[in-house]
């Protein structure tokens, strides 16, 4: 979270003394300086100015004084010290059908965590009331002296991330068009709306920033197949509320298969783990379709790649990475999804697509695979939660 002050106030339309004071709170906040003596000395702020800012920050909880033990006699030296706990988000993410919530503080530490199952044929009023069912919960749990700041959701599918609207996704096909203003106004804090694999995307380019750096691809094969961009740094997906969903397009078109989404011949006829999942039950009959369970699973039976439809999804997936190659021409490409917990796949996946940038000219691949699934969608959720309530809160008053 110690980005978050940074990028605050870097416009050309803030005030100076709102930079001060953000300034001084970041300072604080990430122990650049401990005490008021030596901020003054390693970072030469007006005198004033800091005694304003303490005072305002000292008064919003932001931060508190701690007395330093001393073991000579005399005054006692005061630290200040942040608050963590001052301020908490609420942040969702699904995992193929289970709809979870994180309760995150300042420091993005998760507090507490809790998730249910939402099954296929629930529609979008239980959608509604699972999510205020989890928030009502995470609050109580709530530290005593924090404010909830907003609530964050990173979600599959299409997404309004302007009207902040969940529109459809596969997975939940009755669960359409959802409004999820109405969030905001039964628990008075802000909304913040993203698709799931841009939040997962952001939250690598920020902990790797080399990442950042040139073009870099997400791709996501798991319950189903899609993938996010950036340039840069700067994910490309701006408006869009389908970009990235190439597990709906067609690279075989004798594939007469029926998808999920209604047409036929789609990618994920082939590969998404709904699809696979009968072949898959031959090694286990008791796996359901979801992705962490079936990680579980990739990662202690490398032998799931060697059955056929594995195998031939193996090679949908990577003519489906090589045209995609073709068209972003990433410096990184980042692999999330059960399926890359096999050694063999992964490497067999790296090797043709490494073969297929030998006649480009163009650097050397950087692969990476994530293993943490989404939880990187909570910490970008909480990361535009607290950027807007900070951006309120240290706005100076003197």
């Amino acid at each position: 979270m110690n980005q978050i002050v940074g990028e605050l106030f870097q416009t050309s339309d803030i005030r100076v003394k709102d930079a001060d004071k953000a300034r001084i709170f970041d300072i604080v906040f990430n122990g650049y300086a401990k005490s008021r003596k030596e901020i003054l000395e390693k970072y030469h702020i007006r005198p004033t100015v800091l005694t304003n800012a303490v005072r305002e920050l000292l008064a919003d909880g932001l931060i508190m004084e701690e007395k330093k033990a001393t073991i000579h006699s005399g005054r006692p030296e005061i630290d200040l010290v942040p608050v963590p706990d001052r301020l908490a988000a609420i942040c969702f993410h699904a995992e193929s059908r289970h709809l979870k919530a994180a309760l995150v503080n300042l420091k993005g530490e998760i507090l507490h965590e809790t998730g249910r199952e939402f099954s296929a044929d629930s529609d979008g009023d239980a959608f509604l009331g699972l999510c205020g069912e989890q928030i009502r919960h995470l609050m109580t749990l709530m530290p005593s002296n924090a404010t909830l700041a907003g609530i964050g959701m990173s979600l599959p599918g299409s997404v309004d991330t302007k009207a902040k609207s969940f529109l459809s996704t596969y997975r939940w096909p009755k669960a359409r068009q959802l409004e999820l203003r109405g969030l905001e106004k039964e628990f008075g804090c802000e909304l913040n709306v993203r698709k799931d694999l841009d939040s997962v995307l952001e939250h690598y380019m920020l902990k790797y920033p080399e990442l950042a750096k040139g073009n870099t691809l997400l791709f996501h094969w798991g319950f189903g197949v899609g993938f996010a961009f950036a340039q840069n740094g700067r994910n490309v997906n701006r408006d869009s509320r389908r970009f990235g969903e190439v597990g709906h397009t067609r690279v075989d078109t004798g594939n007469k298969k029926t998808c999920i989404c209604g047409s036929t011949g789609c990618i994920e006829t082939d590969t998404a783990i709904w699809a696979l999942l009968p072949s898959i039950k031959r090694l286990d009959a008791s796996l359901i379709d979801d992705e962490q369970i079936i990680t579980e699973f990739c990662e202690s039976h490398h032998e799931i790649a060697a059955i056929p439809a594995v195998s031939e999804a193996m090679r949908t997936i990577s003519l489906a990475m090589m045209n995609m190659y073709r068209i972003f021409f990433p410096s990184h490409i980042l692999l999330l999804g059960p399926f890359f917990a096999v050694p063999s796949i992964t490497r067999s996946l790296e090797e043709r697509i490494i073969l297929e940038t030998s006649s480009t000219s163009m650097p050397d691949l950087d692969f990476r695979t994530i293993h943490e699934g989404y939880r990187g969608c909570i910490y970008t959720n909480a990361r535009h939660v607290f950027a807007r309530k900070l951006g309120e809160m240290l706005r100076a008053k003197f």
